[in-house]
């Protein structure tokens, strides 16, 4: 169901930011951790922190509050690293910029493989596979690698 979502949401061409906005923004945020750095590295780097909340009220998996990343626990670590980089987009999309819930998602994709990371032939963070499936895709249809 959230891959549909999500999916829908990312190429209904309701995002107001562009491609290389984001992945500017991926990519300055994983120059500062190595390249065995994870989704916890990310937020640190922009100064926050991820606490766990099983507490959470019914269909909330995450929120951003102001230097916190709030997220649902879960068994399956793929989607807790989904969740902590997308309250982490809300986070660094903040209030201040003009942005779309597409434009988050379309941001959580990018941190979890940012393009310099698969130039380098280095894999996503650990997400769930429709969500590499579907950023794979992204990559391709913007042509932000070359064929070379």
């Amino acid at each position: 169901m959230l891959a549909l979502t999500v999916a829908d949401e990312v190429r209904a061409g309701l995002a107001l930011l562009s491609d290389e906005e984001l992945e500017a923004e991926a990519a300055g945020l994983w120059s500062q951790v190595s390249d065995v750095g994870d989704a916890e590295d990310l937020a640190r780097v922009a100064d926050t922190r991820v606490e766990y909340d099983r507490g959470l009220p019914a269909g909330v998996d995450g929120i951003a509050l102001p230097h916190v990343l709030v997220v649902r626990p879960s068994r399956q670590r793929a989607l807790v690293v989904l969740r902590i980089l997308h309250e982490l987009s809300h986070y660094l999309l903040g209030v201040d910029r003009m942005h779309t819930h597409a434009d988050v998602w379309r941001l959580t994709l990018a941190l979890a493989w940012p393009v310099p990371r698969i130039r380098r032939g280095r894999p996503p963070l650990e997400v769930p596979a429709w969500a590499v499936e579907l950023r794979a895709l992204i990559v391709a249809e913007s042509r932000m690698i070359s064929a070379a």
